[in-house]
């Protein structure tokens, strides 16, 4: 038989190779295009499948390889399921990685971003917690330092890991040396006074 075609069964002609199936001539009978290959009715060879799509046995075309998955090698679609992967798109031929202060979503199909209070440097499954004295409002890629209280001022609340230290002012009449001091000390011993805000 010519290439592309088969004997027929009765061997009084030829018929071509059905889709999914090839042949480069002299053959008997049409050889099956193996996974990640494809190929038309008649076709002499098989066609490999882009990188992000996949084909079985004897197919006629190749199929993207749905979120979450990819496929580098046009044969498996593969999950995205190691640290930090995930991917959005069909047809991908690799998976994205979450960048910093984002994590994938439970599904792997998108990233989403860190809570306040949490952090990320990019790559994990997970957002970290920040630590004692620590605090990071959401998307954050690390975690900052409490601040504390300038001199004159005094502090209303302590930082959390999702708030910042809120500080007041000393008015007139009052001075803090600042840092965690909760209140303002009244200048009203040994000849002390302070005539405006802020006093020290």
């Amino acid at each position: 038989a010519p290439p592309g075609f088969r004997p027929t069964t009765d061997r009084t002609g030829v018929v071509s190779c059905p889709a999914g199936e090839y042949s480069i001539g002299g053959a008997t009978s049409c050889s099956s295009c193996p996974a990640g290959k494809y190929s038309n009715e008649g076709a002499v060879g098989c066609t490999a499948c882009e990188l992000g799509s996949t084909s079985t046995v004897s197919s006629s075309s190749c199929a993207p390889c749905p979120v979450p998955t990819y496929s580098n090698d046009g044969i498996t679609c593969k999950q995205c399921d190691r640290d930090g992967q995930y991917n959005d798109i069909d047809g991908a031929y690799a998976c994205k990685t979450a960048k910093a202060g984002y994590k994938p979503t439970s599904d792997r199909k998108g990233e989403e971003q860190c809570p306040a209070g949490k952090y990320s440097t990019g790559g994990a499954d997970e957002c970290l917690q920040c630590g004692e004295g620590e605090t990071s409002s959401a998307g954050a890629a690390g975690c900052s330092t409490c601040a504390t209280c300038a001199t004159g001022r005094y502090m209303i609340n302590a930082c959390t890991p999702t708030t910042e230290t809120l500080c007041g002012d000393c008015l007139a009449g009052t001075a803090s040396i600042g840092g965690a001091v909760k209140d303002c000390t009244p200048c009203n011993v040994d000849g002390k006074y302070s005539e405006r805000n802020l006093a020290r």
